[in-house]
C-alpha cells in the first residue's frame, strides 16, 4: 500500500492518499504524522482519499485501523473520507458503529471537491 500525506490547501487542510492493499503500519505512520502536525497547530482537517484502496477481507483489521487512527488523532480534527467503490455496502455500517464510540467529526464523500468543501466549513 502507498500512503501519501501532503498539504492540500491553506488553512491547515491536509490530504492523505491511500492506494492498494491496506497495511496497519502505514496507516499508523500517517496518523502519527497528522497528530504531530495537529499538536503543532499546523493541521486543522484531513481529507482521506481512499478511492483506490483494495478491500481487505478482514473486518477485524479494518476495525483496528479505524480505532487506531481515531484514538491517536485529536478529536476536534474533522476527517473527510472519500470512500472506495462498494464502501457504503460493505464497510459503512461497521464504520458507523466504530464512529459512535468516538467524538471525531467524520464525513463520507465520493469526490474530493465535496470533501474539501465540508472540511473547510468545519474549520471556518
Amino acid at each position: 500500500m502507498a500512503v501519501e500525506f501532503e498539504k492540500f490547501a491553506e488553512g491547515g487542510i491536509y490530504l492523505t492518499r491511500v492506494t492498494g492493499a491496506v497495511a496497519r503500519t502505514d496507516m499508523a505512520r500517517s496518523t502519527a504524522t497528522a497528530t504531530e502536525l495537529a499538536d503543532a497547530g499546523e493541521l486543522k482537517a484531513v481529507i482521506v482519499d481512499a478511492r483506490q484502496v483494495e478491500f481487505t477481507r478482514s473486518e477485524g483489521l479494518v476495525r483496528d485501523m479505524w480505532d487506531d487512527s481515531l484514538s491517536i488523532l485529536p478529536g476536534h480534527i474533522p476527517i473527510a473520507y472519500i470512500a472506495p467503490p462498494g464502501f457504503a455496502e460493505v464497510r459503512l455500517p461497521m464504520v458507523r458503529e466504530i464512529l459512535a464510540e468516538w467524538e471525531q467529526p467524520v464525513g463520507f464523500f465520493e469526490e474530493i471537491d465535496a470533501a474539501a468543501e465540508w472540511v473547510s466549513a468545519r474549520i471556518a
